[in-house]
């Protein structure tokens, strides 16, 4: 129920949203992972930077405003993975913070607010996603703000966060046109006159926001054009693809428990120290459970011989530069503190894990029902008027946002797809809960209350086990030292921060790295900056870590992704304008990529000569191409490739 809270109700609010805010922030911060994907969207920022336009210059499916996000911060980080990381983090913690508000409003329970950010969270959205998780629940908001009074202003602001998703990917905007025409609709049903009169405002004021958009699409490729352009990639990620995930056999395991964790080591070795020594080391002391942190030189070990002479010996090694988590003169473990024993004890908990059969499977059906659940609720609570009008409409508004999103967004690859659209399930759920919770018969025995509460905490226990599950394990794995060692929270924070100001080609592909990363160095080194490259396959951070634009105005070259036959004529007379010494194919996927990309295929052919086929001492095979046109200006001998730069 939606209800109007006291000061000190908002304040109890805020304070806890703030704290949602920062521990969403400090957790994915320190557990900052950039996946592949993410370099499509900072490869074409940096292009951006460059002096090129989208549409203009280079092809662009619909991710307007994402890239030119990337490009601000991009600049004002000095071209660092410092600004991108900022950015989406903080958008990332500004949507679960906004989903524990949504969810804690909408079920009237701060703990039902907990339990979904925590579901949001845990499940690990990938980075490159903040705007589902950011603008799906501030498009929600924006609703509920404009329930107590539907001024214009308010209005206006749901206009703007729909001009705004919109130019961060325009079926984002769609969808939350639908969800805010459906508010509009409920809150004025049976007035009809009023109704289309609040629509027409909305829609008027979300097209004249959306208008320099349409003229700058107009004056350079034409909105019939790019709409043409763009529709196979948008049909591509929005068509609705079921698949059915089943749980695992009863024969099969159904999940697994740790054990109690125990106090971690960490041990600095010397600079010299080499693999073999390490590890002839650790098994002479009894180091476990090893993990590197961000220092290439210190490890973290769970020490299994705790006995003072192993502990001494182990300080006293003059291949050991410096321990933590040992008492060096009493030669002992410390003793840890209640609190350092709880967050053990917390942490060995979140270790359990249920396959990822079953986590798949659970959270799979549990998004596939929740609408049409929450739709049932509601149109009892309406019929029976146990919830309000604004209630109906704000609730009703998000149980469509959650249809359209889970038919078009998670498409057919739940286990990526599913994170991404988490928090507005969440709040959803959490309404759900307290629907399920509210008693409908005030004289029913407090045993059929009690098993309400029962089978609700089992059913959040088995989401966020999914979630926690379902997430990206070398994530979860990574924030152990938030937990075990919550002293080195610090170091960590100085440690990745000081990574991410550090030019991102000497952090990815230092010298005598191998494979793409071996690529993306000699690139950087052989090419000049204002050449361009062409990735034809997808690899767009070969691109951004070499620090060179991407040629043809194609970040990649895949499957009906701007493969028409005028899009390949504007790639080849772009190729031709650019200075591109090198060009750089998956062996494995050549002969397919130029099948369908035949144009470009044949302006490769005449100016280029395959240079090497090698997979420069990683896993996959690469063709690398060099421009016959251009003289060499050297050699680079770390993988025998010319040099033009």
């Amino acid at each position: 129920m939606i209800v109007t809270p006291h000061r000190r109700d908002r304040i109890v609010m805020f304070c806890a949203a703030t704290a949602v805010f920062v521990a969403t922030f400090l957790f994915r911060f320190l557990t900052l992972e950039f996946m592949n994907d993410h370099f499509v969207h900072l490869s074409r920022g940096r292009q951006i930077l460059l002096g090129e336009v989208p549409v203009r210059d280079f092809f662009d499916p619909g991710l307007f405003l994402q890239y030119y996000a990337s490009a601000a911060a991009l600049m004002l980080s000095g071209g660092t993975l410092f600004g991108e990381a900022i950015l989406t983090v903080s958008l990332i913690a500004l949507g679960g913070a906004l989903t524990f508000l949504m969810a804690a409003r909408l079920s009237a329970s701060l703990s039902l607010g907990l339990l979904a950010a925590g579901a949001a969270i845990s499940i690990g959205p990938r980075l490159y996603g903040y705007p589902k998780v950011f603008l799906f629940v501030l498009a929600l908001a924006c609703g509920w703000r404009y329930l107590p009074d539907r001024s214009t202003r308010r209005l206006f602001v749901m206009a703007l966060v729909t001009a705004v998703a919109f130019l961060f990917r325009h079926d984002h905007g769609v969808y939350i046109a639908i969800s805010t025409t459906g508010l509009i609709v409920l809150l004025d049903w049976g007035a009809s006159s009023r109704a289309v009169s609040t629509f027409g405002r909305y829609l008027v004021f979300t097209a004249l926001l959306l208008l320099p958009f349409g003229i700058f699409i107009q004056s350079t490729a034409g909105v019939v054009p790019y709409l043409r352009d763009s529709g196979p990639q948008m049909t591509e990620l929005t068509t609705p693809v079921f698949v059915w995930p089943r749980f695992v056999a009863a024969s099969e395991p159904v999940g697994s428990l740790s054990r109690l964790s125990e106090q971690r080591t960490h041990v600095r070795w010397a600079d010299e120290i080499e693999d073999a020594v390490r590890l002839e080391r650790e098994q002479r002391y009894a180091l476990t459970k090893s993990a590197r942190t961000d220092d290439v030189h210190t490890w973290s070990y769970e020490l299994a011989n705790n006995a003072p002479e192993n502990i001494r010996a182990l300080v006293g090694d003059p291949l050991v530069v410096d321990t933590n988590g040992v008492d060096r003169n009493a030669g002992r473990i410390p003793t840890a503190s209640w609190g350092e024993r709880t967050m053990r004890r917390f942490h060995s908990f979140t270790r359990a894990t249920l396959t990822q059969d079953n986590a798949l499977a659970w959270l799979y059906y549990a998004t596939l029902l929740l609408p049409a659940v929450g739709a049932l609720l509601l149109l009892i609570g309406w019929r029976s008027s146990q919830i309000t009008r604004d209630e109906v409409a704000l609730v009703g508004s998000l149980v469509l946002l959650c249809a359209v999103i889970e038919v078009t967004l998670v498409r057919g690859s739940p286990d990526s797809r599913l994170p991404d659209v988490a928090a507005p399930m969440a709040v959803l759920g959490a309404w759900v809960t307290s629907r399920w919770l509210k008693p409908r018969d005030p004289v029913a025995p407090a045993s059929r209350s009690t098993g309400r509460v029962l089978a609700a905490a089992i059913g959040w226990l088995i989401t966020l086990w999914s979630c926690a599950s379902l997430a990206n394990a070398a994530l979860v794995q990574e924030a152990e030292a938030l937990f075990l060692d919550p002293h080195s929270t610090l170091a960590r924070l100085d440690a990745t921060t000081r990574t991410l100001h550090s030019r991102p080609i000497d952090a990815w592909a230092p010298p005598g790295s191998t494979g793409e990363r071996a690529l993306s160095r000699y690139i950087y080194q052989c090419t000049a900056p204002t050449d361009r490259v062409l990735a034809a396959n997808f690899l767009p951070e070969l691109n951004f870590y070499s620090e060179r634009g991407f040629a043809g105005g194609q970040v990649y070259l895949l499957v009906g992704w701007h493969a028409t036959m005028t899009d390949q004529q504007l790639t080849v007379a772009r190729l031709e304008r650019q200075r591109v010494p090198v060009i750089i194919l998956d062996e494995a996927s050549q002969d397919a990529t130029w099948a369908h990309f035949p144009l470009v295929a044949a302006h490769v052919r005449e100016h280029y000569t395959v240079a090497a086929i090698s997979a420069f001492g990683g896993d996959r095979m690469y063709v690398v191409y060099v421009n016959r046109d251009l003289s060499p200006t050297g050699n680079y001998e770390l993988l025998g490739l010319p040099c033009f730069g």
